[in-house]
């Protein structure tokens, strides 16, 4: 193996796991050159369920250079309600484009379809019994172009991509499919998803479990 660069090596990454040389190039030129998409593992029941055991509006954000607590707080204050009221199952990358699950206490549907938030798409997806959560989460999806590759950087990418594979046992590593940007500068795009451990995560039924609970210690 490889070792690390000295800044890696500070945070305790000593070595890296293909010797295949880097492809150079730039990251996150634009929000759009790093894609988040949560692989979701929460269900919801319709909307017209019964409120009293569903209280939580669940919807699907698509987002543009918008930190997760940051678009809390301004769903919130857009909804007029306590920050504490919305949930998520995990934070993403402000320096991107992002698409995540988010729940709200006692919302109202309609208020949410309405609003209007900059960078910010917004579906509802219906009712849940309680707040989503860490361990909602299956895993993520990513796609991240890397712009002003050298040359080669395909061949590169494939022999990294095999070495990740072979140390890691898992097909789904990722892809990187070499392309020409909008000025004919070499561009790699790598796809690949990320899945949390079956341990981590948390059933998606039983949405009415644990609602008395929440409800107890929720702020108004």
């Amino acid at each position: 193996m490889r070792e690390s660069h000295p800044i890696e090596q500070a945070v305790g990454i000593d070595y890296a796991v293909s010797d295949a040389d880097g492809i150079g190039g730039e990251l996150r030129v634009d929000p759009e050159d790093f894609r988040v998409d949560e692989i979701e593992n929460f269900d919801a029941e319709p909307l017209d369920a019964d409120p009293g055991a569903y209280p939580e509006i669940l919807l699907r954000a698509t987002l543009r250079s918008w930190d997760t607590n940051d678009f809390a707080a301004r769903l919130s204050d857009a909804l007029d309600m306590s920050r504490e009221r919305v949930s998520w199952a995990g934070t993403k990358d402000k320096h991107a484009v992002t698409t995540q699950l988010f729940s709200v206490s006692d919302g109202d549907p309609d208020a949410i379809v309405g609003l209007d938030i900059r960078d910010a798409e917004i579906d509802v997806l219906g009712r849940t019994g309680r707040p989503i959560s860490f361990g909602d989460l299956h895993g993520n999806r990513f796609e991240i172009r890397v712009r002003e590759t050298v040359d080669d950087a395909g061949d590169r990418v494939s022999e990294i991509t095999d070495d990740l594979r072979a140390f890691g046992g898992d097909s789904d590593s990722g892809d990187g499919i070499p392309s020409d940007d909008d000025n004919g500068d070499s561009t790699v795009v790598w796809r690949s998803k990320l899945v949390r451990p079956a341990a981590v995560r948390q059933p998606a039924t039983d949405y009415s479990r644990g609602r008395a609970a929440y409800r107890s210690r929720r702020v108004a």
